[in-house]
């Protein structure tokens, strides 16, 4: 028997879930740099989410250009777990997005996501180009050197400090020769050495089996 408490129920319970939909994609961009780390107290700058979120979605596109009814399957189970696992939880609690729930949560079903949609696309470069691997390189390589200098001066200085010199001013780091800005370089050079590695074996891979492939006469 519907009675006028079971009637509001339902009603707050939809809105919940209308609420709550309408803001997921601030979970998902927030698990790329968006929302602030630790305990949300260290702001990212815009560019090193937007990058991490542009370039997120870019290779997700680009996977769906290899999809069987298997992957796409696969591809719906993930997408749909990104809305279904952190809407359940906030509606449960009667929670709005922005409490409860923390982009961190479901950072590693964005994972999934990537790695479902790049299933099926051969290649160790998955078919990019120079131009595009340098892109995604260079993209990568000025958010993590851009976050990481946040992070560093939150904790050295507070982020009332400003300006690129970590050296100057700093509260908070230990009695070292090693200086803040020796550290962050150090940092920056070792992500960004390490891509560089990862590019180059990847390219070498897909030069290799280009010439090794057999030919087919015509």
């Amino acid at each position: 028997m519907l009675t006028a408490e079971t009637e509001k129920a339902s009603v707050g319970v939809f809105s919940l879930i209308v609420a709550n939909l309408q803001m997921l994609p601030q979970l998902w961009i927030g698990a790329l740099g968006s929302w602030g780390l630790g305990w949300l107290d260290t702001p990212m700058p815009a560019l090193v989410w937007v990058t991490a979120g542009s370039l997120f979605a870019a290779i997700v596109f680009w996977g769906l250009k290899s999809t069987t009814l298997r992957k796409g399957l696969a591809l719906a189970a993930a997408a749909s777990a990104l809305v279904v696992v952190p809407l359940y939880i906030l509606v449960r609690e009667g929670l709005v997005v922005g409490t409860g729930v923390q982009p961190r949560y479901i950072y590693p079903l964005l994972i999934v996501l990537a790695g479902v949609a790049l299933f099926g696309v051969r290649g160790p470069t998955l078919g990019l180009s120079r131009l595009q691997i340098f892109i995604v390189a260079a993209g990568l390589t000025i958010a993590n050197s851009l976050a990481l200098h946040t992070n560093m001066r939150r904790y050295i200085t507070g982020l009332d400090g400003a300006g690129l010199n970590l050296n100057r001013d700093a509260e908070w780091w230990w009695n070292t020769s090693l200086s803040p800005m020796t550290i962050w370089a150090a940092g920056s050079l070792a992500f960004a050495a390490a891509l560089a590695t990862l590019i180059w074996i990847t390219w070498n891979s897909r030069v290799n089996a280009s010439v090794t492939a057999p030919r087919v006469d015509s």
